[in-house]
């Protein structure tokens, strides 16, 4: 998933980089990147972590007897 993030803001940057200004940063949890133009992309700063849907679910600990 990360790899699909960096492609596309990337492709924001090359296909917007001779258009006008741009500028970007990270708010909210979110990378952004705008252009003069008037376009923007925006992603979450981080990825949740998945949870194996295979993955008992068992307690942290356990009780003493």
């Amino acid at each position: 998933m990360r790899d699909s993030i960096l492609a596309g803001l990337t492709a924001f940057f090359v296909e917007h980089q001779y258009c006008g200004e741009l500028d970007g940063g990270r708010d909210n949890g979110s990378i952004w990147l705008q252009c003069s133009c008037g376009a923007h992309i925006t992603h979450p700063a981080s990825i949740p972590t998945p949870i194996p849907a295979d993955r008992p679910n068992q307690p942290i600990t356990t009780l003493p007897d």
